[in-house]
């Protein structure tokens, strides 16, 4: 039955109070939570659900949803070095400690364990600015996970959550004092004591001073004692019994002046500037004399403990780096790997198609130009006789395309609109591309045949550099040039007479690991796109479906202001890129912000620029696609 819960949120359904739905946001699998990849997700509530809007729980999965009430509380962690106190009141987590519905584990990770104290709201309770412990927790209780039982963030109500993987928690090892032993204590004593039973000893009749006195006097030492020892899980009360005795003779010792002579010298003080400063430095003398040996063992704690938390920032940054080189180099051989096997298979093809325009010496003699056409594909027309779909403006026509790259299953509606809106506009702009990861080869063939029934010419760089061919390839009549295998190469010396072919020219590359090993000046070339942050799944794509639009008599292109980029731009570029840019995010579209924040990723992660990731990656875009 667990197969069928799922971990959502309820909100309001329609503009009626009674009607809710269920967005979801993980499912259970195995006792496990698994993150649910479209998390628009959402299904109808049954009339009879008793939930609050905004709150985070477990359903049954169904054509209605069910309550699941015997699932647990689902668990959120949060990571921090603050103590629990600090991390309630810090307004970055009021959202956090604002859901409904869920508890939450305050620790941090040392290694691949998280270590937390687990906090739910009947603990907590809201300020007016933060929240606070509830004045009645005497004690917590502390949990271990691995970091492998965490859930890559989800967004809430504009916060990124991490939720526990696992419907219940491990068993509790450790017991965690939010409090000094004084408060403790005393909070045990406010719990255990209350005021009936204080009532019953005629103890609130009296004034104050002999209220303490008379609580003290008819203490039951024993009580109070199983009572902290219960709730702190301590088996051997030894050290307790010390320390609460501790308590109450300081307690006991507060009373010892009367109160006329305390009244006396209050006000003698308070009247007199030089005898209350007086006072207080000989108070403040006698309890340093006093205590002289607790500070300096204190002081003597602290040094050591930021020695230690020295010692340990100096050995995270160290392991940080470590992981770094680790990375790059396991980067660094697999792109290599990969050369090379690509290197070997253009070799043997290369032979074949010598051999091929060669032959032996009793075969003829192929001319010069078809020599030079090694390593170049002439695009092919899908069908003379396709039916003609006019389009009355740009946007249309976009819409159109973006269409066919959702209906085979590339993208969805936004990536697939922005990518298309894009692809167009470089291709108008002659501001060429660098599509870099999966499916870039089939989308410009998509755009292709969309414009012109037929599909992109490739220039294949694995061979050698070949001026005629280059020559050649300007005498073509096709409209879209596909470069491949463009890096490691005598072309890359050649990228301008590339681009001046006369054609709208896109580069092809898969691995974008590769390319953190190049030039970053070519980006004043070429304006880099991750094709990750676009493609949702791999596929083939059935050229010969595709429809073929053409412009109509009245077609109109609609552009953006400039002001755009000048208003929404986060990273300080170069004027030649930042021109880039301005000309590729021309069509007036609701995504284009989107748009201009992937483009931005793409040019921040091929010239590491890490700072810029860390701030605007506020959606975890790259997350999981990378570094998972």
């Amino acid at each position: 039955m667990e197969d069928n819960i799922i971990l959502g949120q309820i909100v309001r359904r329609g503009y009626n109070d009674d009607h809710k739905k269920v967005n979801y946001l993980a499912k259970v699998v195995d006792k496990k939570l698994k993150y649910i990849s479209n998390h628009q997700k959402s299904k109808i509530l049954r009339s009879d659900f008793k939930a609050e809007f905004g709150e985070i729980r477990f359903v049954r999965d169904g054509y209605l949803v069910h309550p699941a009430d015997d699932i647990p509380i689902p668990t959120i962690v949060v990571s921090t070095r603050d103590s629990v106190k600090e991390t309630l009141v810090n307004p970055k987590y009021k959202g956090i400690f604002s859901l409904k519905g869920v508890r939450w584990l305050i620790g941090n990770q040392y290694s691949s364990i998280f270590k937390g104290v687990l906090v739910t709201n009947k603990h907590i309770r809201n300020t007016k600015n933060s929240f606070v412990l509830d004045e009645s927790v005497i004690s917590l209780k502390t949990y271990k996970i691995t970091t492998s039982e965490m859930m890559s963030p989800i967004l809430i109500d504009e916060e990124s959550v991490i939720f526990f993987n696992g419907l219940e928690l491990p068993s509790s090892k450790e017991i965690y004092m939010p409090f000094s032993w004084e408060v403790t204590f005393a909070k045990a004593l406010n719990k255990i004591f209350s005021k009936r039973k204080l009532k019953d000893q005629g103890i609130l009749s009296k004034d104050k001073r002999e209220v303490i006195q008379m609580f003290i006097k008819n203490l039951d030492e024993p009580l109070v004692i199983d009572y902290l020892a219960k709730e702190l899980d301590i088996s051997d009360t030894s050290e307790l019994v010390k320390r609460f005795e501790s308590f109450i003779k300081d307690k006991q010792d507060e009373l010892d002046y009367k109160d006329e002579d305390s009244k006396i010298i209050i006000e003698i003080a308070q009247n007199n500037a030089s005898l209350r400063k007086k006072v207080t430095s000989e108070i403040e003398k006698n309890w340093e004399q006093d205590n002289k040996i607790r500070i300096d063992k204190l002081k003597e704690l602290q040094k050591k403990e930021d020695d230690i938390k020295s010692t340990i920032k100096v050995e995270e940054e160290k392991l940080d780096k470590i992981k770094e080189e680790i990375l790059l180099k396991t980067n660094l051989s697999s792109s290599l790997d990969r050369r090379l096997q690509i290197a070997k298979e253009n070799i043997s093809d290369f032979r074949a198609q010598y051999l091929l325009l060669n032959g032996d010496s009793s075969a003829k003699q192929v001319n010069l130009e078809e020599k030079s056409l090694v390593g170049y594909s002439e695009g092919k027309i899908i069908n003379l006789e396709k039916k003609v779909t006019r389009v009355a403006n740009s946007t249309e026509l976009i819409e159109k395309i973006s269409n066919e790259l959702v209906v085979n299953g590339i993208s969805d509606e936004e990536n697939a609109l922005m990518l298309t809106g894009l692809l167009y506009t470089s291709l108008r702009s002659e501001k060429p591309l660098l599509l870099v990861g999966p499916m870039g080869q089939e989308i410009v063939n998509i755009l292709s045949i969309c414009l012109y029934n037929q599909t992109a010419d490739v220039l294949d760089c694995s061979t050698n550099y070949n001026q005629l061919l280059l020559d050649t390839l300007k005498k073509r009549n096709s409209k879209i040039l596909i470069v491949k295998y463009f890096w490691g190469n005598d072309w890359v010396n050649k990228i301008d007479e590339i681009l001046n072919t006369g054609k709208a020219v896109f580069f092809v590359h898969p691995f974008k690991e590769e390319l953190m090993m190049e030039a970053k000046s070519i980006y004043y070339y070429l304006t880099p796109l991750l094709m990750d942050l676009f493609v949702e799944k791999l596929v083939k794509v059935n050229y010969e479906q595709l429809p073929y639009f053409k412009r109509s008599s009245m077609y109109k292109d609609v552009k953006v202001s400039t002001e755009f980029l000048e208003n929404n731009l986060e990273l300080n570029l170069h004027p030649i890129v930042k021109e880039n840019l301005q000309s590729l995010i021309e069509v007036d579209f609701d995504v284009n912000d989107e748009l201009l924040e992937k483009l931005e990723l793409s040019l921040a992660y091929l010239t590491e620029n890490k700072n810029f990731i860390d701030v605007t990656d506020e959606e975890g875009l790259l997350k999981g696609i990378w570094y998972e």
